[in-house]
């Protein structure tokens, strides 16, 4: 799908993506390159676009002593100075690419987003379904599967003071609570 065809798209829909990549907002660029990845589908329901995303969500928890720690992300600063804080039900997420199994994304999402490359005790979780307005595209309707896991991080990969993950335009920060 080339750009134009995309916008052609948004404007036949009267999607609002004018006010894209200001605030918390991604762009229609970055819109343009999930679709060609395969990580979202976009289609026509009930008349109006939609774009669908299946993912992983992994709740990464540790164990210290008594307590059992999760990891939360506390919020992405981004290189233009935009920064968002998200309310995730997980500690991360990732979409699955086209092809990939459950596990081979959990796997990718742990070395991309902390450097994790490590065997790790994984539980599978739930399945969240849910259909919204994406706070990534505002006006543009999202439909979610989010195969969920509990990761549990040993004592050699757990850092008190949490992470900080550079991730492509933004820098993106994990604290344990």
């Amino acid at each position: 799908m080339t750009e134009d065809e995309l916008v052609g798209m948004l404007i036949f829909h009267r999607i609002p993506f004018v006010h894209w990549g200001k605030g918390s907002a991604k762009r229609v660029e970055d819109l343009l390159a999930e679709a060609n990845a395969g990580e979202i589908k976009l289609d026509v329901s009930d008349g109006k676009l939609k774009r669908t995303v299946r993912s992983i969500g992994a709740i990464l928890y540790h164990q210290d002593g008594d307590r059992q720690l999760v990891l939360h992300e506390e919020k992405q600063v981004f290189d233009d100075g935009r920064s968002r804080r998200r309310t995730l039900e997980t500690s991360l997420g990732e979409k699955i690419l086209p092809n990939e199994s459950v596990y081979d994304a959990l796997a990718r999402a742990l070395k991309e987003e902390l450097g994790f490359v490590d065997e790790l005790k994984v539980e599978p979780g739930a399945t969240i379904l849910k259909t919204e307005e994406s706070k990534s595209y505002p006006g543009l309707l999202t439909a979610y599967e989010i195969l969920t896991s509990r990761v549990e991080i040993p004592d050699h990969l757990f850092k008190p003071e949490g992470y900080v993950v550079r991730d492509g335009d933004k820098t993106v920060y994990f604290v344990w609570r």
